[in-house]
């Protein structure tokens, strides 16, 4: 529920959802193909990144998370694609219907 900083009627500001998707593809792409494609990849997602924060959309740890957050996943991905296989146990962050989140262990058989 933070607000942004140049829309304070907004409520919505962390994290950063432009930073988590772009950090995401930055990552799947880091992980997948030779090194400069991932470096472009890392450029484009922090220029966004920057772009939000200086259009007043996001604070800097708005972004710091959202990169985190999206590196984390696209980096799962990579490695579910790599291996084929999931882990046997993980968490899972669901939605819950008081607008909060859950935590869920999960398996598969």
């Amino acid at each position: 529920n933070e607000r942004r900083p140049g829309y304070p009627e907004d409520k919505k500001s962390f994290p950063s959802g432009h930073a988590t998707g772009s950090f995401a593809f930055a990552a799947v792409v880091a992980s997948q193909h030779d090194w400069y494609w991932g470096l472009l990849g890392y450029a484009f997602a922090g220029y966004v990144s920057v772009s939000r924060v200086n259009d007043d959309w996001h604070y800097l740890h708005d972004i710091l998370a959202g990169a985190t957050i999206g590196s984390a996943y696209g980096y799962g991905l990579s490695y579910y694609y790599q291996n084929k296989k999931p882990p046997k146990f993980w968490f899972n962050l669901l939605p819950t219907p008081d607008k909060g989140l859950g935590l869920a262990l999960s398996s598969h058989w």
